[in-house]
C-alpha cells in the first residue's frame, strides 16, 4: 500500500516522532511510505532531496522523505492513503485530488489545547 504523511516541518516533538515511528514501521512491513514536508528555500529543498539529507535523529528511519514548497496537489505523490496529523494541514488535505489517496486526519490529542 502507498501511504503519504503530510508534515509541515521536521522539528521534533512527541506527535511528530510518533508519526515517524509509524511511518518507519509501515515501511518495514513492506508498505511504500513517503513523508512530505515543507521547505520554502528552493536550493536547500533541491539539495536535501537529491542527497536525501536527514538530521542525525532521523537517520534511523527508512521511509522516503521529500521536501516540497507547499502541499498543493502537484507536489503530493499519488498514494492509496494520505494522512495529516495537524489541524494546520487539514485545509491542504481536503483540497487534494482523489489521486493523492483516501484522506485521513489522524488526531493524536485534543488540538484545542
Amino acid at each position: 500500500m502507498k501511504i503519504t504523511f503530510l508534515e509541515p516541518q521536521l522539528k521534533i516533538n512527541g506527535g511528530r516522532r510518533v508519526i515517524f515511528i509509524y511511518a518507519d514501521i509501515l515501511t518495514k512491513w513492506g508498505h511504500e511510505v513517503v513523508v512530505v514536508t515543507i521547505n520554502s528555500h528552493p536550493f536547500k529543498r533541491w539539495t536535501a532531496n537529491v542527497i536525501d539529507y536527514r538530521h542525525s535523529w532521523m537517520r534511523q528511519y527508512k521511509f522516503k522523505l521529500i521536501r516540497v514548497p507547499n502541499f498543493d496537489a502537484e507536489n503530493i505523490p499519488s498514494a492509496d492513503i494520505v494522512v495529516a496529523d495537524e489541524w494546520k494541514v487539514v485545509d491542504s488535505l481536503v483540497r487534494l485530488p482523489e489521486k493523492a489517496g483516501a484522506k485521513i486526519h489522524f488526531v493524536q490529542h485534543d488540538e484545542r489545547l
